[in-house]
């Protein structure tokens, strides 16, 4: 679904007085129940199934995978059955007529920018939808909203509290939240951590900046979803089953740290570094490590960063040449097969 194809959807409103949902018109809000059976597929195989009903509007598929199919599925299936939860609600309460009704599945990723909607005709007492997403549309997390539109306009009556514009909506359902990768942040809050996936030049790198006066943004490719899921792994380090993650950890950390390092601008005389930055700290740090204790040289160590007029356009283009994001996502694939 094109970004902004929910548009035909009717703006719901906040009342300032307690920030609640308030609408222009009747609804049935939160009266849709939502059952059925969530598929984890690898390789055109359903390796487990969840049922709905056990959640609680809410799956860690990373917890509920632990020790079985593990990060290697690449779909999500879902059979849906939808109902009114009450024998007193039915849809021609805020309708006319059932066949105005039709059932709409509204999925949403914020972290990669996916959406989706499904639809199908509303049918009484149960509605039975049928979908699956590919891996690679989305990272984080999934929500899944069940909710019922007008499909056809009616004449407007000013007596009546009714939906009349196409695309209203009817009744609504608790989201279901999809939890489908660990997201830690990998700095201790240090560094933001944001995702979305590159394209043109940038494609094929792993990861770029943005730098703010607050705190330095790192932006993942999520072009690479099993490298980014594989650095998030919460097993202590040294288990068997984190070895390469602990190998491309640090062979991205190190990268990173340095990155940043070199970005610490030499100060005036006048001027003191701040304590507190992070560009001043990683500086501090790559500088014990390399046994260097003075600021000033330490600095002269990064003298040549500091010539290159945008340094997370050169370190983009030079993950791009080397293809650091599809390499990385290989050997992480191919370790995923072996295991």
């Amino acid at each position: 679904m094109a970004q902004g194809e929910r548009n035909d959807v009717i703006t719901w409103y906040r009342d300032r007085s307690d920030s609640q949902r308030t609408w222009p018109h009747l609804v049935l809000s939160n009266k849709l129940i939502l059952t059925g059976e969530i598929g984890i597929k690898r390789r055109g195989s359903t390796e487990k199934t969840i049922d709905i009903e056990y959640l609680e509007h809410s799956a860690d598929l990373p917890n509920i995978l632990l020790g079985g199919v593990g990060d290697t599925w690449d779909t999500l299936t879902f059979d849906f059955h939808i109902f009114l939860d009450e024998e007193e609600n039915e849809i021609t309460d805020v309708c006319s007529d059932i066949d105005d009704a039709e059932l709409a599945i509204f999925v949403n990723c914020d972290a990669s920018k996916y959406q989706k909607c499904i639809k199908a005709d509303y049918v009484s007492p149960i509605t039975h939808l049928e979908f699956e997403i590919q891996r690679n549309n989305f990272f984080h997390k999934l929500v899944i909203e069940p909710m019922v539109l007008l499909k056809v306009d009616y004449d407007p009556d000013p007596s009546e509290d009714y939906a009349y514009m196409k695309g209203s909506i009817l009744a609504t359902s608790d989201s279901l939240d999809i939890l489908t990768d660990q997201v830690g942040n990998l700095f201790g809050g240090k560094i933001s951590e944001q995702y979305k996936p590159f394209t043109g030049k940038n494609r094929d790198c792993l990861y770029q900046f943005s730098i703010t006066d607050d705190k330095p943004i790192i932006w993942w490719n999520t072009r690479f979803k099993q490298t980014i899921a594989l650095l998030r792994q919460n097993t202590p380090e040294g288990h068997p089953r984190t070895l390469l993650r602990d190998f491309v950890m640090r062979s991205v950390c190190s990268s990173v740290m340095y990155d940043l390092a070199s970005r610490l601008a030499p100060a005036d005389e006048e001027d003191t570094y701040d304590p507190e930055s992070i560009y001043y700290n990683l500086s501090k740090s790559v500088g014990k490590t390399l046994k260097k204790n003075k600021i000033e040289e330490i600095l002269r160590i990064f003298s040549t960063c500091h010539e290159l007029h945008d340094q997370s356009e050169i370190s983009s283009k030079m993950q791009h040449y080397y293809k650091v994001g599809p390499a990385i996502e290989k050997l992480v694939s191919d370790h995923g097969e072996e295991s």
